[in-house]
């Protein structure tokens, strides 16, 4: 009877060894398999991207250089008249459409290649702000009178802009074009300050770490916009005027920032790539 039950248990243990050791080789051939396979695709992934890159580089020009936003003219806009602010609870009553000029100021690394009259351009910046957004707020007081506070916004962060002009003309030295972007802004939330004045001036006192429109605005989060522009093109540069509009996410309140920018670039021709291949072996 003993013995009978030692067998059993060994013909179990037997039984779950041989099935474990089925397994783990199912699992070792799988294992195998999926990095072939991961290899191969690697390989086809690798493979079209220097096959697309020959096609977009044959005939191309490549350039770098250096831009500059500055001179920015902000537009801000509210959903409604009256604006409720999540940090002191207190009502403003607002003008929807408001506009303030600020000492912003953005440098950038620009990267482009020319393929026919279209041009792709990468800018990688840096932006920062000294007088910030403006925007007045009206609290009401007794019998129907308000005071008038100004918000003032400061930001700083980085940017990633990919761009596509279309040239408009055939001239060979100052060519105009219109371009599209759509930039990324990666706010540094340890610069994002608000501070509330008494009047409008830059010169007027503020009250620091304020927190009464950032919100409203989206301002606390990264964001993308859309950006629309034209210019004339250079033979080692451009300008251009921009307007750029905050794109909204689903968590924001709906009240917008949009403002124009004035461009300029320098750039020197790093290569041109009309008689460059890639080959493939």
């Amino acid at each position: 009877m003993r013995k009978g039950k030692i067998s059993l248990k060994q013909s179990f243990k037997k039984l779950l060894f041989s099935s474990s050791k089925n397994h783990d080789s199912k699992l070792n051939t799988y294992n195998k398999y999926q990095n072939i396979c991961n290899l191969v695709l690697n390989k086809k992934l690798i493979l079209i991207f220097f096959l697309f890159s020959s096609l977009f580089v044959n005939g191309q020009r490549l350039n770098f250089g250096f831009g500059m936003n500055f001179m920015n003219l902000y537009s801000t806009h509210f959903k409604d008249d009256v604006v409720f602010a999540k940090h002191s609870y207190k009502a403003y009553y607002v003008k929807q459409n408001q506009f303030s000029f600020s000492g912003s100021y953005q440098m950038s690394f620009i990267a482009n290649i020319d393929y026919g009259r279209y041009i792709f351009t990468t800018e990688f910046g840096y932006f920062f702000q000294n007088d910030g957004i403006r925007t007045k707020l009206s609290y009401p007081m007794a019998y129907d009178g308000f005071f008038n506070y100004y918000s003032k916004i400061s930001y700083n962060g980085y940017s990633i802009n990919p761009i596509v002009s279309y040239v408009l003309t055939n001239r060979r030295t100052l060519k105009l074009f219109a371009e599209i972007g759509l930039p990324y802004m990666i706010l540094n939330k340890g610069l994002l300050k608000e501070k509330i004045a008494y009047g409008p001036k830059s010169t007027d006192s503020y009250l620091p770490n304020q927190n009464e429109m950032i919100s409203e605005f989206g301002l606390n989060h990264d964001y993308f916009n859309v950006m629309l522009g034209i210019g004339y093109r250079l033979a080692s540069g451009s300008f251009s005027l921009r307007y750029i509009n905050k794109i909204n996410s689903k968590h924001d309140t709906g009240s917008n920032i949009g403002y124009f920018t004035v461009n300029l670039s320098v750039f020197t021709n790093f290569s041109k790539l009309k008689k460059h291949y890639i080959y493939i072996e």
